[in-house]
């Protein structure tokens, strides 16, 4: 009896833990998700009108490609491209946003970028289609430093971090819906289930801009600052741009936090644009079953959603070193399990994503906090545009330098992310300092 007594005494120990540790971490982004008011609540749930789609496509969408007949080189040309198409345009974001309008520039950006692009890759039919439907999307570029003043500008700062840890659960929440992509491909086959994903994609976009025309509101500091710059004449090159590069440049913290957010851009873009060809790849890479893949982003999903509710938590500014160098060896555990994978199998693919995404839900709302909240009201945009332009620069090479690796070799690929990931955890160590650092213009 006393045996008995103790053996339901510890299993009911061993189920109530992680139940109160969920319930405790649920509860916490719940109360999250009821603060959020205003700009940053709408854009955050209207994300559902791009996310949920999206995450059906996929890890489908260079499969898509590379079945046309686009070469992984080409594939890998066209993610460069794109990069460099978003560094000629971003430049003039800030710009942009300060005299147009967050919102105007947001939703016009969205009508003239996302309907058309999202229409040609519906009617794809070889590698051109890809390259002008990457050129017209780039150009939404010009309204990112706006979107994410959107995000931020009505919320405290202590609550940035949350904005984008719920922004991220979106995306999670919508890759538990990503096994419906590998329906869609068994049902109908690759093609005509990629056409099918992007036509609903375009519809649920132009529904997401309508939504957002009707519920968004420009920030005071929007309708300030559009105001003085209708007021101005022309637009000055050294205040808009060459006052603030001296500004990012001069601040080491700053400069440094730069090179880690390059680093790892960089590395992930190669990583991204790859790993699904990689995967189908009956030749030269692990030759899974194509209907079978949307498993990963299925399972990595629920671990993302997982630890990102633990990261709203969890994450304070003061702990932000300390949590970015305790999880920066992850990418470089995820990178080494690829390298590893044995043909025809995906355990060690679902483990690599796993430790990733644990990572990544950290990494996203340090980013994106860290970086927006050290920046002045006024001075946000500008920064922003010159911040991206520069990220864009170094990274845009990335997909060219990762479509020839692929082409040498799938596995050298994947050895040099390796090598990249033990470079960003060496910048982590060594050159990442607490503390909050002030960069204004």
């Amino acid at each position: 009896m006393y045996f008995a007594d103790e053996l339901s005494s510890l299993v009911s120990n061993v189920f109530d833990e992680p139940v109160r540790f969920i319930s405790r971490h649920v509860l916490k982004t719940v109360k999250a998700v009821k603060e959020m008011k205003g700009n940053a609540w709408v854009m955050i749930w209207t994300t559902f009108f791009w996310t949920i789609p999206s995450a059906w496509i996929g890890v489908y969408a260079t499969i898509y490609m590379n079945d046309l007949g686009v070469s992984p080189q080409d594939i890998g040309n066209i993610g460069s491209l794109s990069l460099l198409m978003q560094l000629l345009t971003i430049i003039w974001g800030g710009y942009l946003s300060d005299r147009v309008g967050r919102k105007k520039l947001l939703i016009i950006s969205d009508i003239v970028t996302w309907i058309p692009s999202m229409a040609l890759l519906i009617f794809a039919q070889n590698v051109w289609y890809f390259v002008a439907s990457v050129i017209i999307r780039s150009f939404g570029m010009l309204a990112n430093p706006a979107w994410k003043c959107l995000c931020i500008e009505d919320t405290k700062p202590e609550q940035r971090g949350r904005v984008f840890s719920l922004m991220a659960i979106t995306g999670s929440i919508s890759g538990l819906s990503a096994p419906l992509g590998g329906f869609f491909v068994k049902w109908f086959g690759l093609i005509t289930a990629c056409r099918i994903m992007y036509s609903i994609l375009f519809f649920t976009v132009c529904a997401g801009i309508y939504v957002r025309w009707l519920t968004l509101k420009d920030s005071p500091v929007s309708s300030r600052l559009a105001q003085e710059a209708k007021r101005a004449k022309g637009i000055d090159f050294k205040k808009y741009y060459l006052d603030i590069l001296k500004t990012i440049w001069n601040n080491a913290n700053f400069r440094w936090f730069m090179i880690l957010q390059v680093l790892t851009t960089f590395t992930f873009t190669m990583w991204n644009t790859f790993y699904p060809v990689f995967l189908a790849d009956k030749h030269r890479g692990l030759g899974l079953n194509k209907s079978d893949i949307s498993i990963i982003p299925f399972i990595t999903s629920i671990v993302f959603l997982s630890s990102t509710m633990i990261s709203i938590s969890a994450l304070k500014p003061k702990h932000y070193r300390k949590s970015l160098l305790m999880l920066s060896a992850l990418p470089v555990f995820g990178a080494a399990l690829f390298v590893l994978t044995p043909s025809g199998t995906i355990v060690f693919v679902l483990v690599s994503f796993v430790i990733n995404n644990i990572w990544g839900s950290f990494w996203g709302p340090i980013a994106e906090s860290y970086s927006l909240s050290i920046m002045s009201e006024k001075a946000r945009a500008r920064i922003l545009s010159v911040y991206i332009t520069i990220q864009l620069a170094l990274v845009a090479p990335a997909g060219m330098i990762a479509g020839k690796l692929y082409t040498t070799a799938p596995k050298l690929l994947f050895l040099v992310i390796l090598c990249l990931t033990l470079l960003m955890y060496t910048v982590v160590y060594f050159k990442f300092k607490p503390g909050k650092f002030a960069v204004s213009g």
